[in-house]
């Protein structure tokens, strides 16, 4: 196989899986597979160990620790997140400590979904 077997093989293998309603996402989507897999094969010359699956999870994980930020709404329904146990209380002790809160299964005011609330 040449290069542009190559090429191709690779894009496909790991391609952008968003959907856009713009017509132009495609393209964009391409251009930045397209970049990253030139950008491995550069790396590769310099240091043979790296994988393609390696060379693109390093590529993510690098920009999410310089650009990502913490989910602040919920992912179905736009909703706040909120915690409901803190921290100090999730990571202290065994489950045997924690005393049982009574409650009941109602809906979401926001996204109508089933959740839980306290009863008092």
């Amino acid at each position: 196989m040449g290069g542009v077997d190559r090429f191709d093989e690779n894009v496909d293998s790991m391609r952008v899986a968003l959907q856009g309603k713009k017509w132009w996402f495609p393209l964009f989507a391409f251009g930045l597979d397209a970049a990253c897999q030139n950008a491995w094969l550069i790396k590769r010359q310099s240091d043979n160990n790296w994988s393609y699956c390696d060379f693109r999870r390093n590529v993510v994980t690098t920009y999410l620790a310089m650009y990502g930020k913490p989910t602040t709404r919920n992912s179905a329904c736009g909703a706040l997140l909120q915690l409901r146990v803190p921290n100090e209380v999730r990571n202290a002790g065994t489950a045997d400590d924690h005393a049982q809160v009574v409650c009941s299964q109602r809906r979401c005011g926001y996204c109508h979904q089933r959740t839980r609330k306290n009863v008092q």
